[in-house]
């Protein structure tokens, strides 16, 4: 009896063994389906995209000589208006449509008479010039002054955190 039982029990187990084969099987079988079909959907997708970026090559160089053109356009027309204009003006006045050359011109101040008195410092017309604001260290500046004064780390530190510590430095 007990032999029956055991034969009973292995075919068992061995029919749950074949079961259990039988559904790795189908389940390997469906995952290569599904790894075929998203390769598949890649190679799709990647010709769309390709497509899709040639277009848009294309699109781009007709804008780029679009705007090519509109600038030579413009550039002629400004031209051609200014050539006009240059024109317009000679016929009006009979003169060359060159434009002149630049005339200096200096006039001298007269010299103080014996009877007008020097003008003094105070009717000075031109005003005085604005004091020059001091110019923000750099950051080589804040690092040069942190290592004189010994403060650790400055080499790490950005701008903002220099400034700081030189500050918190300078009123210890």
């Amino acid at each position: 009896m007990s032999k029956s039982k055991k034969s009973s029990g292995s075919k068992k187990a061995e029919a749950e063994g074949k079961d259990a084969l039988k559904k790795a099987k189908k389940a390997l079988t469906k995952a290569r389906k599904a790894v075929s079909a998203a390769r598949e959907a890649v190679k799709n997708s990647n010709k769309k995209l390709r497509r899709r970026a040639s277009a848009l090559s294309a699109d781009a160089d007709a804008l780029s000589s679009t705007l090519a053109k509109a600038n030579r356009d413009a550039l002629s027309s400004t031209d051609a208006s200014e050539k006009q204009a240059a024109n317009t003006a000679s016929a009006k006045t009979g003169s060359d449509p060159r434009p002149a050359e630049p005339v200096l011109v200096v006039s001298a101040a007269p010299a103080p008479t014996p009877s007008s008195p020097a003008p003094s410092a105070g009717a000075d017309l031109t005003p005085p010039l604005p004091t020059p604001e001091p110019a923000a260290p750099t950051l080589l500046e804040l690092r040069q002054r942190a290592r004189d004064q010994k403060i650790p780390g400055y080499s790490r530190l950005n701008k903002a955190d220099l400034i700081a510590a030189l500050d918190r430095a300078e009123q210890a």
